[in-house]
């Protein structure tokens, strides 16, 4: 599947879904464990997206609206995903689990 906005749309509306959430709870600018932790799981799901030039911090963070959301922050919340996938089993079951949901 090649990334594009399409792509990144669908990515935020199958994890808030799964998180019980609207498409734009994921946009809010809030802290919130409810809202940040999916939020990280979308953005780590664009940047694994297959083409990786679509998948730029630059693009991902653009697909949160404000221009306050940086890349940078883009990165830290890839990296937050990225470490518990890999030392904890259910955050490895749970990005499986939304992969499957999102037909990947």
């Amino acid at each position: 599947m090649q990334a594009s906005t399409q792509e990144f749309q669908r990515i935020k509306e199958v994890v808030a879904r799964h998180f019980n959430l609207d498409g734009d709870d994921l946009d809010l600018r809030t802290r919130s464990w409810r809202i940040m932790w999916p939020r990280q799981i979308a953005i780590w799901f664009m940047r694994e997206s297959e083409d990786r030039r679509m998948a730029s911090w630059h693009n991902i963070a653009a697909q949160f609206g404000e221009p306050s959301f940086a890349h940078g922050t883009a990165r830290n919340a890839w990296e937050c995903v990225n470490n518990a996938r890999q030392s904890e089993a259910h955050t490895a079951r749970l990005l499986a689990e939304l992969k499957e949901e999102m037909g990947k």
